[in-house]
């Protein structure tokens, strides 16, 4: 099988669950209502044969068959009421999974990992889902057995538990209560997102670093002064780079 199949088919799965409605932060926390909801049934003092007629008779409301398939009071008790919570730690170590694996595939393939896993769960998600965008634009055409085997494993293995779980919450969680708001769609800065990508209008249309730098100058920053601000990662801007600028600023109004 081609190589690259492994890594298309776990990104798919990633990117589910980072989209909107059913980002996988908001699966988590669909869980932990959930959980939380769960909780109650069962109060401090309640012995063993009380938990299990409770959890009993809410299987045969549901259309439990009874007989010999009812669970035991052993099974029962092993991992039903702190499931909901583990869930939502295997989900934590699935993505993190994912995400260290790919690393570590482009490690072994000589391509310089450059996302960081974060703490939350839909940052990690996001790292993984980048460095399996970069995975399968650097795979080489025969990858090694150990590449083949974090990509087959690890990463798509885990990727399809991962995408399996977070559907089965979100569709079986009410409509009423999966609602997330949708996200604003984000708006780029008005002066230098036609010479990069990203930048995000926070006032009069423009960004922070557009924003600052036309209020101290008095002038638009040119195609110039943002890549250089692109290539330093520093918004410092040599003065004569401001001057030009002041310059092609008076020169658009006389024309305007």
């Amino acid at each position: 099988m081609n190589p690259s199949y492994w890594v298309t088919e776990s990104l798919g799965h990633l990117n589910w669950v980072t989209t909107i409605p059913h980002k996988i932060d908001h699966i988590v926390k669909l869980q932990a209502q959930r959980a939380a909801a769960e909780r109650p049934r069962f109060t401090h003092g309640m012995s063993n044969d009380d938990i299990l007629s409770s959890l009993t008779s809410r299987l045969n409301a549901s259309g439990g068959s009874g007989g010999h398939s009812d669970p035991t009071a052993t099974a029962v008790l092993a991992g039903y009421v702190d499931d909901e919570y583990e869930t939502i730690g295997s989900l934590h170590h699935a993505v993190e999974l994912i995400a260290d694996s790919a690393a570590k595939a482009l490690d072994l393939i000589g391509h310089p990992h450059p996302f960081p896993i974060s703490w939350t769960i839909l940052q990690t998600a996001l790292s993984a889902q980048a460095s399996l965008i970069l995975l399968n634009e650097a795979l080489p055409p025969e990858p090694s057995d150990h590449v083949l085997w974090l990509l087959r494993e690890p990463i798509h293995g885990t990727a399809c538990w991962l995408r399996e779980t977070c559907e089965a919450i979100y569709t079986g969680t009410r409509l009423e209560d999966r609602d997330q708001p949708q996200q604003k769609p984000l708006v780029e800065c008005v002066l230098c997102s036609e010479w990069r990508q990203g930048t995000i209008a926070a006032s009069r249309g423009r960004c922070e670093q557009c924003a600052k730098f036309q209020d101290n100058h008095k002038c638009k920053p040119t195609e110039a002064i943002v890549r250089r601000w692109e290539a330093t990662g520093s918004s410092a801007t040599p003065p004569g780079m401001i001057l030009e600028a002041r310059a092609t600023s008076r020169r658009r109004a006389k024309v305007g």
